[in-house]
């Protein structure tokens, strides 16, 4: 005869293997990192796939637009990808909203729809 907490363990493992989540982030969206010293670096990323506590992002490229020497404004391209697909970890800000880890100083969040503003951007 199993035990309860076998027989619990099971459902759980039907229920929740490798489910497609439908809050928060979804595959399609577009995250944007803002990171650097004393430079604002932007990166993009669209999400394509999304379990439970992860996603798979994939760099895309970036649409500049200059105001002045090395400052400007920067908006996602979708048509171009820049490397291969990475996972990662889906954390929560203190307001609620679901963010990535991408490296050590390099945090993408839900891109707002408006153009990004970068300084020194390489």
């Amino acid at each position: 005869m199993k035990s309860i907490r076998h027989a619990v363990n099971e459902v759980k493992a039907i229920l929740y293997e490798d489910d497609e989540v439908t809050t928060g982030l979804k595959p399609g969206d577009i995250m944007v990192s803002i990171w650097g010293h004393d430079v604002d670096i932007v990166d993009f990323y669209r999400v394509v796939s999304r379990k439970e506590k992860s996603v798979v992002l994939v760099k895309i490229g970036k649409k500049k637009k200059a105001l002045s020497w090395q400052h400007g404004t920067v908006l996602p391209d979708e048509s171009t990808t820049r490397g291969p697909q990475i996972r990662r970890k889906i954390g929560v800000d203190y307001k609620g909203e679901e963010d990535v880890k991408i490296e050590k100083g390099e945090l993408a969040k839900l891109w707002k729809g408006q153009p990004v503003e970068y300084s020194g951007q390489r």
